[in-house]
């Protein structure tokens, strides 16, 4: 059967087509098309109309797209933390569904995690030591402890790049004293998954998709992954670390292997990064392509198996 999963997020809209059979899956075309929900806003509560006519554009784009592959028998789209956090999230679903056709399911923050969890699983070889697993996220940033088998541990944050963009404004580029008062508020918010954490021996730091993607874009030049995933040095993130820190938007726009729709956030998504390998005692980072669409192919995978 072939289908189509839509992640809706926050800042891009992924859209996934594959052929699934039971027990499996296989890749067809996927396209990332930018969406930029957080415009006019995200602080208020309520998603703008801005933000409605950003996520059209968006869904214009990919269901153009999906046409021109021949469609899919079925097309699964799953909107994320701008949704299911606004007031009107819901309205804004049932105009994306009266308008394409297409069903949307608003997914809470523990049920993207197992998601996101299912797709990493797909891309890297986990073994029966835990990882800790982050999905950075314009809206929310997704952590989970886990290993090959389960999941032990796992929290949605509120804590976005395009939440902390909007809270904090930083300068261009970010001063010293904004990045500490980023680091700072980060490292209060996440409390409990410091918490968590002594009561795991982790090392590993496996990234999904998004700001991880582009930090092996910048480190590799490369914006084509040929492998699902890759092992970024820690002594090479660091360098890339103050490299970011220390540029301009202009400067970060022409940085060889930048991904344009993340210009803006890159640098808040590395701060994070780097508190959470300070924190965690982090001695291995690895980048994984895979995310929450290729947990759904999956999920329907395994399903239509036991069918």
């Amino acid at each position: 059967m072939r289908v189509a999963v839509i992640d809706m997020g926050t800042n891009v809209y992924n859209l996934l087509l594959a052929d699934v059979v039971p027990g499996a899956w296989n890749r067809v075309h996927e396209m990332k098309q930018p969406a930029r929900l957080g415009d006019g806003g995200l602080r208020s509560g309520t998603l703008s109309l801005r933000a409605f006519d950003a996520a059209s554009e968006a869904m214009d784009r990919l269901t153009a797209q999906l046409a021109a592959w021949g469609g899919a028998e079925r097309v699964y789209a799953l909107a994320t933390s701008a949704v299911r956090e606004a007031e009107n999230g819901l309205d804004f679903a049932e105009f994306i569904e009266e308008k394409y056709h297409i069903p949307i399911e608003v997914i809470s923050g523990d049920r993207e995690a197992v998601l996101i969890y299912k797709g990493i699983r797909e891309g890297v070889l986990l073994k029966e030591e835990p990882v800790l697993m982050l999905d950075i996220g314009g809206g929310s940033n997704e952590f989970i402890i886990a290993d090959a088998e389960m999941i032990y541990w796992k929290h949605s944050f509120p804590l976005g790049m395009a939440r902390l963009l909007e809270q904090f404004k930083p300068g261009d580029p970010i001063t010293s004293k904004e990045a500490k008062r980023v680091r700072s508020y980060l490292n209060q918010e996440m409390n409990v998954l410091w918490q968590a954490l002594e009561r795991y021996t982790i090392t590993t730091l496996v990234g999904s998709s998004g700001s991880f993607d582009t930090y092996r874009s910048l480190l590799t030049g490369a914006t084509k992954e040929k492998k699902p995933s890759y092992l970024i040095e820690l002594s090479a993130f660091a360098e890339l670390y103050h490299r970011l820190l220390h540029a301009t938007a202009a400067e970060r726009m022409a940085m060889k292997g930048m991904t344009p729709v993340r210009v803006d956030f890159i640098v808040l998504a590395a701060i994070l990064t780097n508190l959470v390998i300070e924190k965690a005692g982090i001695t291995k980072m690895i980048q994984c392509s895979y995310s929450l669409k290729e947990g759904v192919m999956c999920e329907l995978a395994e399903s239509y198996k036991t069918c």
